[in-house]
């Protein structure tokens, strides 16, 4: 995750990435600031440690850069799942993702960036596409009352989650929910640039943004 930007195709670059990262991490390794896990490619931080960088954070008023920047790897770690029938393969990385993003959330709310509730998009396509729903329709939901406070009702974003959370009941059968929430006017949301990369397994929030009949 702390090298999501690495491009796995171009070895070279990825073992830069890492190299980078470790360098990075041996001297807050070597202060007992953090340790490391599952053969060195996990690193764990007590919560005591965490809680005090974060107060500290606030105080020196560097916390906003901090979370832009974790927002920026877990953008990047989002890059390499897949989706559709192809997020099973992958589904150890969703977990991992959700479980960051829901960190986050819980961290910064109610100051939400429009950047994280991307992401929980991104969850919850993914969750959507594992058939859990259970998890799914809740994070769902949530991100839409979150779009609809913070961007308005009528933002582009807000209408391409609340398509998303139609598309959620859809799959899960529940055409009764669904079906009003399609209902609502999509006028201004921008069309992709090309429908041949339109496809249901992907959220029609953040990097794809694209209307939907």
């Amino acid at each position: 995750m702390l090298t999501g930007t690495a491009n796995p195709d171009q070895p070279l670059k990825a073992l830069a990435a890492v190299t980078a990262v470790q360098e990075r991490l041996a001297p807050l390794a070597d202060t007992s600031l953090v340790t490391f896990a599952e053969g060195r490619t996990t690193v764990v931080m007590h919560r005591l440690i965490q809680r005090v960088i974060r107060e500290r954070a606030t105080v020196d008023e560097t916390l906003p850069a901090a979370v832009d920047y974790a927002l920026d790897l877990l953008h990047g770690y989002n890059q390499q799942i897949p989706g559709g029938a192809h997020t099973w393969a992958a589904r150890t990385t969703v977990e991992a993702l959700l479980e960051q993003t829901d960190t986050l959330y819980t961290l910064t709310a109610p100051d939400l960036s429009s950047r994280l509730l991307t992401l929980r998009v991104w969850c919850g396509r993914y969750l959507t596409d594992l058939a859990d729903f259970t998890r799914a329709i809740p994070l769902l939901k949530q991100t839409l009352a979150d779009y609809e406070r913070v961007l308005g009702v009528d933002h582009p974003d807000t209408l391409n989650s609340r398509n998303n959370l139609a598309g959620a009941y859809q799959s899960a059968g529940d055409l009764d929910r669904a079906i009003p929430l399609y209902g609502v006017p999509l006028m201004n949301v921008s069309p992709a640039p090309n429908e041949d990369h339109l496809s249901r397994s992907r959220p029609l929030t953040g990097r794809d943004s694209v209307a939907s009949s």
